[in-house]
């Protein structure tokens, strides 16, 4: 470019189009619609859904073992999120895949429940497989803490967990908590202090001290009059000794 001139930012000359152009003064999304269909304006037709979904469909899968009356599981091929179920672009967003298959085959879901999957396949999309539950009746039936806890049916200490023998309070965040065990923690001596109390303690072993003590006593002292020095006894200095010399 000569010296003194600005470069100036030319756009895409579709109206309403702020893009920097590539070719013929259109920006690269409106130039390939030029390319593809001679018109910049021309959007790429899409496919109805359920042309588009049921190819993605296998419909020869498993069939579950524990509900063999269901019939074969209708896997999904396509991409699955990271829990395993099924992801279809529907022209606005990714969603569920079962839930597509749901409204198609079936209708609309009603509002504020979940589609549970009664074959406990995530990526299976068979409406037959699907039931409309509340949000709580489907954690309950899955596999996660909530659901293992809530399928006790008793306490550590082996108390029942009876509506009569349980409650819940604000503090244990809507959990169960045994009325028993509550009971036994608040009266001294109960049942649950008299299996958490330690035993009685073992007498001390006070001979085997004494005889320990014993070699200690002798090994400092030494039964000899060097002042307790220990070691072997030293030869005693007498004043005649000390005088001859």
């Amino acid at each position: 470019m000569p010296r003194g001139r600005v470069a100036t930012f030319v756009g895409c000359s579709v109206e309403g189009c702020d893009r920097p152009h590539e070719a013929h003064h259109l920006c690269r999304m409106h130039y390939r619609r030029f390319k593809s269909h001679g018109d910049p304006l021309t959007k790429w037709p899409r496919k109805p859904v359920p042309q588009r979904f049921w190819p993605k469909v296998d419909k020869h899968g498993p069939v579950p073992e524990h509900r063999t009356d269901l019939g074969p599981c209708w896997v999904w091929t396509a991409r699955c999120d990271r829990g395993g179920y099924g992801s279809f672009w529907d022209g606005s967003g990714m969603v569920g895949a079962h839930r597509v298959a749901y409204e198609l085959e079936v209708g609309p879901i009603p509002q504020g429940l979940d589609l549970d999957h009664l074959c406990r396949n995530r990526a299976c999309v068979n409406p037959r497989h699907l039931e409309p539950v509340t949000p709580q009746v489907n954690v309950l039936r899955g596999e996660g803490f909530a659901a293992v806890n809530a399928a006790k049916d008793a306490c550590p200490n082996g108390h029942p967990l009876t509506p009569e023998n349980t409650y819940a309070s604000e503090r244990s965040h809507g959990r169960r908590k045994c009325i028993t065990c509550a009971r036994a923690r608040r009266k001294p001596g109960g049942e649950i202090d008299q299996m958490k109390s330690p035993g009685p303690a073992e007498p001390a072993n006070t001979e085997a001290v004494a005889d320990d003590s014993e070699p200690v006593q002798e090994s400092l002292g030494g039964g000899s009059d060097d002042g307790g020095l220990g070691g072997s006894p030293a030869t005693a200095t007498s004043p005649e000794s000390v005088s001859a010399t």
